[in-house]
């Protein structure tokens, strides 16, 4: 059975502690996490897919956080 679900796409520098500072927001908002996974591009930018609660919401907070929130078009290029 294939199922579709909504995530969020987030740009992080690959750098230490840099994803810890996008989960510490989530978890002071609230939000629960479903699942994750992230790759890395080569270019210094890591890409975390993540499954939430409230995936439009978690976006808006992250994005007016500073992070980077691809689009789907975005995604399907890479």
């Amino acid at each position: 059975t294939v199922t579709l679900t909504k995530v969020i796409a987030v740009g992080i520098d690959d750098k230490p502690g840099a994803f810890s500072k996008a989960v510490r927001l989530l978890s002071n908002e609230g939000f629960d996490v479903e699942c994750m996974y992230a790759f890395i591009s080569g270019k210094g930018k890591a890409f975390v897919i993540i499954r939430l609660d409230n995936g439009q919401k978690a976006a808006r907070g992250l994005h007016a956080n500073g992070f980077e929130i691809l689009s789907p078009e975005a995604i399907y290029k890479m």
